[in-house]
């Protein structure tokens, strides 16, 4: 019912529609790779479902409320989640190099998976998706220093800077080391329940 819904919605002039596979999941990790390094990872969620199946009221948690309120305090299987991600961030790296002729680093992508909980200290993950440059940052506070500077010096990868250059990228360089990181609150997809959904 919710396919044909979407399918009548005004402008749609779609001729067919994808639909994914559902992975049972806890909670969603996205992880912030700038340059081949892990530099920010988020864990988010949605509070419920209305009676259509659409998710509503993104959240995000700390790593530690993330483990007690989704993973009913199993620290074991978020770390054995954290370890099957980091073998698939790794993976997706190399596929990611192959598929790249200067073999230049990817100057910053946001890979998310889904984990859920399948036992006392077990853990499945599921690539959920790769992200463009330009994804949401989601509140990381140095997601624009971090991202965008990566993107910059990207630039000078294939036939290097001018020493002007270099001075500038010095400066940014030592500017985005010098941030702390403060967590910011996220509530873009936060939505008003109506009276009907009460």
């Amino acid at each position: 019912e919710s396919l044909s819904e979407l399918c009548k919605a005004p402008g749609c002039e779609a001729s067919s529609v994808i639909v994914q596979d559902f992975m049972p999941n806890d909670f969603e990790m996205r992880v912030y790779v700038i340059r081949g390094v892990v530099k920010h990872r988020i864990f988010s969620s949605f509070s419920g479902f209305d009676a259509n199946g659409y998710a509503f009221d993104f959240v995000q948690k700390p790593r530690d409320l993330a483990v007690s309120d989704w993973l009913g305090g199993d620290e074991l299987a978020m770390q054995r989640a954290e370890r099957r991600v980091a073998k698939l961030v790794s993976r997706w790296l190399q596929w990611l190099d192959c598929m790249n002729a200067s073999h230049d680093p990817t100057p910053a992508i946001r890979m998310d998976f889904l984990v859920h909980r399948t036992a006392p200290g077990r853990a499945e993950v599921h690539s959920l998706e790769l992200t463009e440059l330009g994804f949401s940052l989601l509140g990381w506070r140095e997601g624009p220093q971090e991202v965008l500077g990566s993107l910059l010096e990207s630039c000078f990868d294939d036939h290097g800077s001018t020493s002007a250059e270099s001075e500038l990228l010095g400066a940014h360089r030592s500017a985005t080391a010098k941030l702390v990181e403060t967590p910011v609150p996220h509530d873009r997809f936060k939505r008003q329940r109506r009276t009907s959904d009460l």
